[in-house]
């Protein structure tokens, strides 16, 4: 390269390089007009999404305690409950599918008991979902179907025993089983102990003789003291959501993978031991603990709306190339509207046979495709159908989404309110993950948990903070110079006069935004919540929970104008009030 060209060369680098500074120092210049609403924002926008996957319900949301209460066995054993024989007792343990407590659990648990006496007993352990978490002066209640061969076989001895000390935690006895099927409760109290995961359960019998048993069942505290109910740190999380609705029992896991393996709703209703249990399409055996009763359950502890007034036909069947869906929803669509006029009717994807009432939209996505997709609903119809984001998620990072997919979920947010008269409802998925080795089988997911722990990801964040600040219409608004990476969208709570802007900057450089209120007036001081971070990869995990945390703040010297810098890597709500 000769002296000409390297000088142009270098010319033409340092011009660029002074473009892009200049460019990342100029303000944006965004104008909201206060008093000039666009459009109406769905009351009921943002929602949960649930199903069975990553042991979200067993080992996560749903409280039970102890891993295959029913005792489904495999060709070689039965899965997480071990043979316990305290010094020299012996017995043998097998299933018995000859007797059960129930139509539903038509098979049960045999233990026979060779030789045992109260100082050397026989019985069987259970390893619980990764353990089983236990809180000090807590009460833990517990339930069991047993019958034994005869009355001789004495007292069932419960206990739950520390994993590394062998230590006896709680303990409790229920009284001899008879030759009838019946059921026993029992409580277990701890003590002043340290908070502690690593435990399991105990059940032993201090005589020889055959126990049978089937459905043992262990409860902590629930949510709102509920029988049968739900952890109370996941549904505390849940709450902090603001959910709207409730999507159940989920997509993958209402079909199956085969017919006999559907959500069958009739069959998870009434006592548990009427539940036969089914498989999950994600290679694990459901409870069927969460019920029909037991969403409804968690909507109303939750306030939220089930999914009742809308109906969903089928899930995801553009997968489905046979091409019979569209004929299918349109006999699906008659025959409901024929009976329930009022039923809003989802169609999984768009079919020409007849219009649907809405359409449900899965998007899972790098940051990126959403960054250059937030203006995918901008140009939709307005007369219809409706639309159901009724699962998206930015895949980026395992197993909960690091702070680069928050900033992508944020700005394909910005997106959806900006256009929240069309999509009348959207929700994240999946919403919960297990996180200890196997408990995992899709990535990235909104809450993260082991046995006794649990934390919300950058993504759960923003979707908290975007939940909590969004009003009834849209504003309307024009932006300057915001770049390729700034995102934002503006809407107001009419009956209390608020008005909240979200911001969105995914840039790796702070960005100036000189903000313009016009047609009205409004107070000195708004509030900030910032959720930011150093890098993309920052997260949050179940040993550093609050990396990645929003931050709340007050905001003065608001007037008809305000100048404000958005950090690189940040997602933030502005709230004002007007006077």
């Amino acid at each position: 390269m000769n002296a000409k060209a390297l000088f142009t060369w270098i010319g033409a680098i340092l011009g660029l390089l002074v473009t892009q500074a200049l460019a990342q120092t100029k303000p944006a210049i965004l104008t909201i007009h206060i008093d000039t609403p666009v459009s109406k924002v769905s009351p009921i926008l943002y929602g949960l999404m649930t199903e069975e996957i990553n042991y979200s319900y067993d080992g996560g949301l749903y409280g039970e305690m102890v891993r295959n209460r029913t005792f489904r066995a495999n060709k070689s054993n039965v899965p997480y409950w071990i043979l316990f024989e305290e010094g020299d007792a012996e017995a043998k343990m097998q299933v018995d599918r000859q007797t059960g407590p129930s139509e539903a659990l038509n098979y049960s648990l045999r233990l026979d008991v060779t030789k045992a006496d109260p100082q050397n007993q026989a019985g069987i352990l259970n390893q619980g979902f990764w353990g089983m978490a236990l809180m000090p002066n807590s009460t833990y209640k517990g339930s069991l179907y047993a019958k034994a061969d005869s009355d001789a076989l004495g007292e069932l001895s419960i206990k739950l025993v520390s994993d590394a000390e062998n230590k006896i935690l709680a303990s409790t006895r229920v009284r001899s089983p008879t030759a009838n099927w019946t059921r026993y409760e029992f409580s277990l109290k701890t003590t002043a102990m340290q908070p502690l995961s690593a435990n399991h359960l105990v059940i032993t019998v201090g005589h020889t003789g055959t126990l049978w048993l089937n459905l043992v069942s262990l409860f902590p505290p629930t949510y709102h003291d509920r029988p049968n109910g739900n952890r109370i740190d996941l549904m505390e999380k849940l709450a902090a959501m603001h959910p709207a609705f409730l999507r159940f029992p989920g997509g993958n896991y209402l079909e199956g993978d085969h017919i006999p393996d559907r959500f069958e709703w009739k069959k998870t209703i009434g006592p548990l031991v009427d539940r036969p249990t089914h498989p999950s399409p994600w290679r694990y055996q459901s409870s069927d603990g969460m019920g029909l009763l037991e969403f409804l359950e968690w909507c109303e502890d939750l306030n939220m709306q089930p999914v009742l007034t809308y109906v969903e036909v089928g899930n995801e069947d553009y997968f489905d190339r046979s091409g019979s869906y569209d004929g299918r929803y349109e006999q699906f669509y008659k025959a409901i509207k024929a009976k329930y006029q009022d039923l809003q009717i989802i169609a999984t994807t768009p079919v020409k046979s007849i219009r649907p009432d809405v359409i449900d939209d899965h998007y899972y996505r790098r940051a990126t495709e959403f960054f250059h997709d937030t203006t995918h609903y901008d140009k939709t119809d307005r007369n219809g159908p409706k639309i159901f984001v009724g699962e998206w998620a930015t895949r980026e990072g395992t197993p909960t989404p690091n702070l680069g997919a928050a900033l992508g979920d944020a700005a394909w947010m910005t997106g959806m309110e900006r256009n929240s008269d069309i999509i009348v409802m959207s929700c994240y998925a999946p919403l919960l993950v297990n996180v200890n080795p196997g408990g995992m089988q899709w990535e990235s997911d909104l809450i993260g948990y082991d046995a006794s722990r649990s934390y919300g990801s950058p993504s759960y964040y923003a979707q908290v903070i975007f939940a909590q600040h969004v009003g009834d219409v849209t504003l309307g608004s024009n932006i300057e110079n915001g770049g390729s990476k700034l995102f934002y969208s503006v809407t107001k709570d009419t009956k209390a006069k608020r008005i909240y802007l979200k911001l969105v900057n995914a840039a790796s450089h702070a960005q100036a935004v000189d903000l313009k209120f016009t047609g009205g007036t409004l107070a000195k001081t708004g509030t900030l919540v910032m959720l930011n971070g150093r890098s993309t990869q920052a997260t949050n995990t179940v040993e550093q929970p609050t990396n990645i945390v929003p931050v709340q703040s007050p905001l003065p010297n608001i007037g008809s104008e305000l100048h404000y810098t958005a950090p690189a890597y940040s997602i933030q709500v502005i709230q004002l009030s007007q006077q």
